[in-house]
């Protein structure tokens, strides 16, 4: 029997175009009916109710009625696609618009079998599309699952290498399909220089009313944000990949070298939303012959090792040059957070979902002497630590690359304090999977660097100083996420920085920690799993110049 096919159009035109795409690709013998506005649709609709239409194609912008101007705002056509829809559980449609918004994407995305079409490339698109429908609907009347493979239709990632001025989104679509998408983005020399002042410039303007700070940030990411949508075809499949996650099923990587890194990438503002409280963003450091040691719960499937972690508090208190450097009373109770975990002594080791073995070195427990020379035999251990955590007192000098960063340990005389040279602690490391230095403005760029350069692959560190009372709130919310809730590092530290967001509103401190990453998933190659989001590959991990 012949399929019937409404096409509701106010073109002339279109409907020849419409009627010939769906002859030649879903139903040669197909049955065309042609009205212009949204109220004949629903005649005609209501007529057919005994032999309903499979098929129906509107513009998204058809007028109401006879009498009224086609509505742009209205969008009367995804309102005639809802209530046909619901008459007709089986009906299959498409929507044609000259761009396809966030809205668009959203309401389609409501019905498993509608789909939308750009009048850009209208007559070699539409007969794709009807391709898909008709295979879809091939499938139904054979009992078989809508999609011929089941794939995961939430994640999405976003990888931006800024180094070779590229954007490319890899993200599964609503049929199952995975879809990759690259462009150019505009990030040339000026707005370079205007991105890197305006970080400068928030980092400066820490003081000053919160509302006015939200507003300079979201005006730093809504530079960003065209700036990586200067193509327009990543900007329509972000549009489209948006539409089909949650936030929090997103990850945005930036790779960026030493120039690119002050840029506030984290500011990227979508949807009334900064995208940093729910997605993951890491950075990627242009680091050549990586060892890619594995992280955290990466390891061979069916590994049982307990997770190694070494934890140095350094609650020093003493003066270092013009800085007084005064006791932390939160300090403890930060570096307890993991210690409780311990499988061993901890008074929550049966909440892990994995063992965890905690080596602790504490200024409480050893002398100035014993704890430095502790620490040192500690970090040159053979085995490979899991997870670093240096609470404590840091301080940068001088800016981006040319500044030198001190640790601070305790010195043998009362009062004074001995400060290790960043480059010293670097040094000393040898296999580990995650250094996190809670200590202030520990992801300066000659850190970070200087860590990647020694093959860290992970890397938590803190815009500016904060409070110890936050960096407490935050590696709370990071371990117990990690350690309780059994998940990974992307999620951990976007669940511990909404954490921070939550506890203390109206503050700028949410934005002060960075996640910088070296094993993140490769956009060309991650196999994702059906559900959340994908474990960090393990295995050797650089950057192609």
């Amino acid at each position: 029997m012949a399929q019937s096919a409404l096409i509701v159009h106010h073109e002339v035109e279109y409907h020849q175009i419409i009627r010939e795409a769906v002859e030649e690709a879903w139903d040669p013998a197909a049955r065309c009916v042609l009205v212009s506005n949204q109220d004949k649709a629903i005649d005609r609709l209501a007529q057919q109710q005994q032999q309903p239409y499979a098929l129906l194609v509107t513009d998204r912008d058809i007028a109401r009625d006879t009498t009224s101007p086609r509505d742009p705002t209205a969008r009367a056509g995804l309102d005639l696609v809802d209530r046909a829809a619901a008459q007709n559980s089986r009906l299959f449609a498409v929507v044609l618009a000259n761009h396809i918004d966030d809205e668009t994407n959203r309401r389609v995305n409501r019905h498993l079998y509608c789909r939308a079409v750009s009048y850009e490339k209208i007559e070699d698109d539409l007969r794709s599309t009807f391709n898909q429908l008709k295979e879809l609907q091939r499938r139904l009347d054979a009992g078989l699952p809508p999609a011929p493979v089941k794939q995961p239709l939430s994640f999405v990632h976003v990888s931006v290498r800024g180094t070779a001025k590229m954007c490319e989104l890899s993200y599964f679509d609503k049929s199952g399909s995975r879809k990759h998408v690259d462009g150019p983005i505009e990030l040339n020399d000026d707005l370079l220089g205007n991105l890197t002042r305006y970080a400068k410039h928030l980092k400066d303007s820490l003081g000053d009313s919160y509302d006015r700070w939200e507003f300079m940030l979201s005006e730093c990411g809504a530079k960003i944000d065209r700036a990586l949508t200067y193509s327009t075809k990543v900007h329509a499949a972000l549009i489209e990949a948006m539409s089909l996650a949650d936030l929090d099923s997103i990850v945005f990587c930036f790779h960026t070298d030493r120039l690119h890194f002050p840029i506030f990438y984290e500011s990227l503002h979508r949807n009334g939303k900064f995208c940093a409280l729910e997605s993951t963003f890491a950075r990627r450091l242009h680091i050549e012959h990586l060892r890619g040691y594995p992280l955290l719960w990466g390891a061979a499937a069916g590994e049982q090792r307990p997770l190694r972690c070494l934890v140095i508090e350094a609650n020093v208190k003493g003066r270092f040059g013009d800085t007084i450097l005064r006791p932390l009373p939160h300090l403890s109770s930060e570096c307890d957070e993991i210690r409780k975990f311990d499988h061993r002594t901890g008074d929550r080791r049966h909440e892990a979902t994995r063992l965890v073995e905690v080596t602790s070195v504490s200024t409480s427990d050893f002398g100035a002497s014993a704890f430095r020379a502790e620490v040192n035999a500690q970090l040159r251990q053979k085995e490979a630590w899991d997870v670093i955590h240096y609470a404590g007192h840091s301080i940068y000098e001088g800016e981006g690359l040319e500044g030198q960063g001190y640790l601070f340990y305790p010195a043998e005389r009362e009062g004074e304090v001995e400060a290790i040279p960043l480059d010293a602690f670097i040094n000393s490391l040898s296999h580990v999977g995650l250094v996190y230095l809670s200590s202030c403005q520990s992801s300066s760029e000659s850190i970070v660097f200087g860590l990647a350069d020694q093959s860290v692959p992970a890397i938590i560190g803190f815009r500016w100083p904060i409070r110890d009372d936050l960096a407490l709130a935050f590696a709370r919310g990071f371990y117990e996420a990690i350690i309780v809730g059994g998940t990974h590092l992307g999620p951990a530290f976007v669940a511990a920085r909404r954490n921070l967001n939550a506890n203390y509103p109206h503050t700028p401190h949410w934005f002060a920690p960075v996640l910088i990453v070296q094993n993140t998933p490769d956009a060309e190659k991650q196999v994702f799993p059906p559900s959340g989001l994908p474990r960090w590959p393990i295995g050797p991990s650089a950057i192609a110049a």
